[in-house]
């Protein structure tokens, strides 16, 4: 019992960790983990509300953080109401679009 215990215990020490580092940010740092997040997985694609609970931010904080990305042209918001980069969204379109014309 003690061995399932401590686990969950180290897990909530680092969540608790990475909690207060996002409230102790700047909004720069921010921005910049935001970026850093959506670069090491290309494929994220996210809803505000889902964008908020990931990095433990207000919501109005974390619309107007996406925002400013989306209009730097870093974050894309798609049809579905999910941001996701830019620049992957825009590769995936253009493989789709070489493979219909049988071109890749």
């Amino acid at each position: 019992m003690v061995g399932d215990i401590f686990p969950m215990a180290v897990l909530w020490r680092r969540i608790n960790s990475i909690r207060i580092m996002f409230f102790n940010d700047s909004p720069p740092k921010l921005l910049s983990r935001i970026r850093g997040e959506y670069s090491e997985m290309p494929g994220l694609r996210l809803t505000p509300v889902q964008a908020s609970r990931l990095w433990q931010l207000d919501s109005h904080t974390c619309d107007t953080l996406l925002t400013e990305l989306t209009k730097e042209g870093f974050l894309i918001l798609l049809p579905s109401g999910r941001y996701a980069l830019a620049t992957a969204h825009t590769d995936r379109a253009r493989s789709v679009v070489r493979r219909a014309a049988g071109t890749a």
